[in-house]
């Protein structure tokens, strides 16, 4: 049997195998464009949030693909990948996949249960999920936070008239902004 592929779908990993629609549906426009989900996907927000659970404690670099099980691209639909969501679950002190499931998920009918592996448990990301936790509820302020918000007013402040661009300079300017769409991710 042949299967209907979308020309950016991604195929689904042993260790990422599980996607769901839930809470992804509003989130891009269906389907998907190509260009869309190759340059601004695949190569800002997917590695953005790579970074971000990397950060965070929830996972080490090493431990995704190339390119990053954090989202998933199926039939031209978006979608989020429960195995990144739930080892926040797995990995928090204090907190389950199932509770995972329920904050982003809302019980929807279509997210499978939570099957443990043995590589999901690791007291090393429990220990620096517990330290990045008592970080955000005890801080002010978060600097990077700061940061992003002065560059992207910056770069709002001297965006050039984009009508008066031609196509190589629209371009350099969408390549200008990639690494903005990993870092503010």
């Amino acid at each position: 049997m042949l299967e209907e592929k979308w020309i950016t779908d991604r195929i689904p990993t042993e260790k990422f195998p599980h996607y769901t629609r839930a809470n992804a549906g509003e989130v891009l426009a269906d389907p998907v464009t190509p260009l869309g989900w190759t340059f601004g996907w695949e190569s800002g927000i997917v590695l953005g949030c790579r970074d971000g659970f990397v950060s965070y404690g929830v996972f080490d670099a090493d431990e995704y693909g190339d390119p990053p099980e954090t989202f998933g691209l199926f039939g031209g639909y978006f979608y989020n990948c429960l195995t990144s969501a739930r080892m926040m679950g797995v990995r928090m002190p204090g907190v389950t996949p199932e509770a995972i499931d329920d904050a982003y998920f809302d019980a929807h009918p279509d997210v499978p249960p939570y099957v443990a592996e043995d590589w999901h448990e690791s007291e090393r990301h429990s220990e620096k999920l517990a330290e990045t936790g008592a970080y955000l509820l005890s801080a002010a302020e978060h600097p990077p936070i700061e940061e992003h918000k002065k560059i992207g007013n910056e770069i709002r402040a001297s965006r050039p008239n984009l009508s008066e661009l031609d196509n190589q300079e629209l371009l350099a300017r969408a390549r200008s902004l990639q690494p903005h769409l990993i870092s503010m991710f």
